[in-house]
C-alpha cells in the first residue's frame, strides 16, 4: 500500500515524517535517566517515539529513524535495573499516578522494535518491564491494580500490550495477568464487560478508556470471548451516537459528558476534543472494522480523520493541538511545559497511517479512505486517483496479475445520498461490490452543502458540512472558500489558524 505524496493525506504524512525528526533524540535518551516526581510522564512519549520510528523506517526505509529507535532502545536496556522497572520516578512515587501507564507504551516501544529487528534484547527488557508489573499486582505486593488516577484506569493500561507479549512469547504469565485484569473489572464498577450506559461506569476518560477497550478486543480474539467483543460495540455506538461531534471527535476536559454532542459552543476554555480522544476513536473504530467490515466504522474514521486530525497537525508537521474549539482560534502547537501525549499519538496516527488505505482478506479488497494511492498483491494492482474529500470523483484502474475470486468492495459513504458508478454492481450492507477484473472505474459521489440546525443558549444556529468536510465560518481567509446564504465557509481544518472562526452560525448573524 502506497499513498500518493500530492493528495490531500499524503502531504500531511510527509510533513509528519520530517516533523518527527525535528524533535530532539537527546530529550528521549533522557527519559529514563534520574528519578522525578510523580508526573513525570516523558516515558509514554519515549516508547511513542520508538514505535513511531520504527514504523516510519519500516515504511520508507531511511536508516535515521532507525538509529534513532535503536539508540534509545540501546539506553533503555543499558539502564534498566534488576527489577524491570521503567519508570524512572521516584521510590515513594513508584506505582502512583502515570507510574504503570508510562511503561506501557514503553513496553509497546520495545514491542515495535523487536518485531522489526529480531533483537532479542528489546523483547527481553520488555519482558522484565511487564513481568516485574504481574508480578507486583497478581502477588499483593502493593494497592489494587483498579485503585490508580483517572478513575481507575491508568494501571489497567498494560492490557493493551499483553496479548502482544502473549502472542510473541507464547508465556502463561501473560495469559494469567490479562485473566486476573479481566476479572478484577468484571467484579467492579468499571465494567467494560457488562454495562448499561457509557456515563454509569466508573471512569467517563476518553483516551484512558479507549486504550482499554484496545486491549480487551485483543484480549478477546486470543480467548474467543464473542461477549466481550459485543460490549466493545456497545460502547462505540454510544459513544458515537452520544458524544461524537460534527468536528469528528468528543469530549470536555477529556471526560463524556450528558448530551455530549448535542450543539454548544466549545471554546479553548472547557478544553474540548482532545487530540488523543480523536486519535484513539479512529484506533478503536479501526479495530472493530477488522471485526466486522462494516461501513459505520470507516465513516467514523473518515469524519475524525479529514476535520479533527488534519485540523490538529501544525502547518510545519512538527506537532499537533491538545484540544480543539469549535469557535475562536487554533492552537496547533504543545506548549513545553505541557503534557505531551497529543503529539505523539498524532504522529503514531501519521505513522501507521498507510496500513489504514487498504483492507485485504482471502474473500475482497476494500479501499477502506478514498484517497490517491496505490494497492498491490500477488493477485490484483489497483490505482487510485483522486482528490477526494475536495473533489468526490474517484477513479481506479485495475489490474488483475492471477485469477482469482476476490470481490473489490467500494463503501458508499452515510453523508452520501447519490452515486454513480461506470458498471455493473451488486449492492450489500452499503458496499458496491465488483468481481475484480481488468477494469477502470468512475465512482462519483454527488456532494451537497447540507445544514443542521441547533439551539444554544436558547438562540438558533447553523451548521453546513459538504460531504464528510465540516465547514466554518471565517472572515479574511485565503483557504477554499464555499459561499452559503452570503456566508463565507471554509473546511473546519483549515479554520482558525489565521483568523477566528466558527462552526456554529447564529441564525440572525
Amino acid at each position: 500500500m502506497k499513498l500518493d505524496i500530492k493528495s490531500v493525506l499524503g502531504k500531511n504524512y510527509k510533513k509528519t515524517e520530517f516533523g518527527i525528526l525535528k524533535h530532539s533524540l537527546e530529550s528521549h535518551l533522557q527519559s529514563y535517566s534520574g528519578e522525578h516526581h510523580n508526573m513525570w510522564a516523558e516515558p509514554e512519549f519515549t516508547g511513542k517515539y520508538i514505535d513511531i520510528c520504527t514504523k516510519y523506517y519500516k515504511n520508507t526505509g531511511n536508516s535515521e529513524y532507525l538509529k534513532r529507535a535503536k539508540a534509545v532502545v540501546d539506553k533503555i536496556c543499558d539502564i534498566q535495573p534488576e527489577d524491570g522497572y521503567l519508570g524512572a520516578l521516584m521510590p515513594n512515587d513508584r506505582w502512583e499516578s502515570f507510574d504503570v501507564w508510562n511503561q506501557t507504551f514503553t513496553i509497546l516501544g520495545l514491542l515495535s522494535y523487536y518485531t522489526e529487528t529480531g533483537e532479542q534484547k528489546a523483547l527481553d527488557t520488555a519482558e522484565k518491564c511487564a513481568l516485574n508489573i504481574s508480578d507486583h499486582y497478581m502477588n499483593n505486593k502493593g494497592k489494587d491494580i483498579l485503585d490508580a488516577t483517572n478513575f481507575g484506569t491508568q494501571h489497567i493500561s498494560i492490557l493493551f500490550v499483553l496479548p502482544k507479549l502473549y502472542k510473541i512469547t507464547g508465556k502463561q504469565i501473560y495469559m494469567d495477568f490479562m485473566n486476573f485484569i479481566a476479572d478484577k473489572l468484571k467484579n467492579s464498577d468499571l465494567n467494560f464487560f457488562e454495562f448499561d450506559s457509557i456515563l454509569n461506569l466508573r471512569s467517563k476518560k476518553g483516551i484512558e478508556n479507549f486504550v482499554v477497550l484496545m486491549g480487551i478486543i485483543q484480549y478477546a480474539e486470543i480467548t474467543g470471548d464473542e461477549k466481550a467483543i459485543e460490549s466493545v460495540k456497545k460502547y462505540w455506538q454510544q459513544v458515537n451516537d452520544t458524544q461524537i461531534r460534527n468536528t469528528g471527535n468528543g469530549t470536555v476536559g477529556e471526560f463524556w459528558t450528558e448530551n455530549g454532542n448535542a450543539p454548544a459552543l466549545l471554546g479553548a476554555d472547557v478544553k474540548p476534543n482532545e487530540n488523543c480522544v480523536a486519535v484513539g476513536w479512529i484506533e478503536l473504530s479501526l479495530m472493530m472494522f477488522y471485526k466486522e467490515q462494516s461501513v459505520k466504522y470507516l465513516d467514523a474514521i473518515e469524519k475524525s480523520l479529514f476535520n479533527h486530525i488534519l485540523g490538529s497537525l501544525s502547518e510545519d508537521g512538527t506537532d499537533f493541538a491538545y484540544y480543539q474549539p469549535n469557535y475562536g482560534r487554533k492552537v496547533s502547537t504543545t506548549a513545553e511545559e505541557m503534557y505531551k501525549c497529543c503529539r505523539y499519538r498524532g504522529f503514531t496516527l501519521f505513522a501507521y497511517l498507510q496500513d489504514m488505505l487498504y483492507y485485504s482478506d482471502e474473500n475482497c479488497i476494500i479501499p477502506m479512505i478514498y484517497q490517491a494511492s496505490e494497492y498491490e498483491d500477488e493477485f490484483v494492482k489497483i490505482i487510485q486517483k483522486t482528490n477526494y474529500p475536495f473533489d468526490t470523483n474517484i477513479y481506479f484502474e485495475i489490474e488483475v496479475k492471477k485469477e482469482c475470486n476476490k470481490k473489490l468492495k467500494l463503501k458508499i459513504p452515510g453523508w452520501c445520498k447519490k452515486y454513480t458508478l461506470n458498471t455493473e454492481y451488486e449492492y450489500v450492507d452499503g458496499y458496491l461490490v465488483l468481481d475484480c477484473k481488468d477494469m477502470s472505474l468512475n465512482l462519483n459521489f454527488e456532494s451537497e452543502i447540507v445544514e443542521e440546525t441547533g439551539i444554544i443558549d436558547g438562540n438558533k444556529y447553523i451548521a453546513y458540512s459538504k460531504g464528510p468536510l465540516l465547514l466554518a465560518l471565517e472572515e479574511n481567509t485565503d483557504a477554499p472558500l464555499y459561499t452559503v446564504n452570503n456566508y463565507k465557509l471554509v473546511d473546519y481544518a483549515s479554520a482558525g489558524r489565521k483568523n477566528d472562526y466558527s462552526v456554529w452560525i447564529r441564525k440572525d448573524y
